[in-house]
């Protein structure tokens, strides 16, 4: 059996090497908003360091949380979400009172994400936002908030159609946009009020809605009941409501 020597020196600077996650700690990606970065395994990086090396990150962070460009300070926010510091959750909140365009719609995305009571409010509010895109993602974020005070708004939007048309999408093709009617069930589902049931059965004779609404049903009830609304106007009646 040949043994290979390998000299201590290269065995001290391999192990260097491979104890250096900071090599995927690009900064220049991250301060720069047209480039492609995934804030979860930045996070992770972050995470990874020395634990003076990732005070000096977080500070950073924070820091970015004053940047003049949304995006950065959105990412700061998600990056500092996924160590557990919510603190960038009051950018985004004041963010999507003024954000526009492709930026309004990564905030909304990001209070989402961050998933943050303090945000109930704003999110509320982006119900009548002008964007249905921006109202759908609200909704969503509200039944997984579990804002029952908003369960009137949630139930409102479940007549929210806009959207439903056609967008050419890459290549040509037919790509159609998610109702905030559609999200506006799957909130309802992710909600838990027993109350949306018989919402949500009313809507399983809705073409557009009916396996959004089926979905939420099967969440709530955890039944498997299919897309005949009689089936479940039976089973809820059975139910003793």
């Amino acid at each position: 059996m040949h043994v290979v020597s390998v000299p201590v020196a290269g065995v001290l600077l391999l192990s260097f090497a491979l104890a250096q996650p900071s090599a995927a700690l690009d900064w220049k990606a991250f301060e720069d908003p047209k480039a492609f970065l995934l804030t979860d395994a930045f996070a992770k990086s972050i995470s990874a360091l020395p634990a003076a090396d990732k005070m000096k990150a977080v500070m950073r962070l924070h820091e970015a949380l004053k940047a003049k460009d949304v995006e950065i300070r959105r990412r700061a926010a998600l990056t500092l979400g996924g160590l557990g510091d919510k603190s960038g959750v009051p950018t985004m909140i004041e963010d999507l009172a003024k954000a526009t365009g492709r930026d309004r719609d990564n905030v909304v995305v990001a209070l989402r994400v961050l998933k943050d009571e303090r945000a109930i409010p704003a999110l509320v509010k982006a119900l009548k936002d002008k964007s249905p895109y921006v109202r759908g993602i609200a909704v969503a974020a509200l039944g997984e908030l579990k804002a029952v005070k908003a369960y009137d708004a949630i139930v409102a939007l479940t007549k929210d159609k806009q959207g439903r048309e056609a967008q050419k999408g890459p290549g040509g093709l037919d790509c159609f946009q998610i109702l905030p009617a559609d999200m506006a069930c799957y909130a309802l589902g992710a909600l838990g009020e027993q109350q949306a049931i018989p919402v949500l059965i009313g809507l399983v004779t809705d073409k557009d809605l009916q396996n959004s609404a089926v979905q939420a049903l099967e969440v709530l009830t955890k039944q498997k009941l299919g897309n005949d609304p009689e089936k479940w106007k039976n089973w809820w009646k059975n139910q003793g409501s």
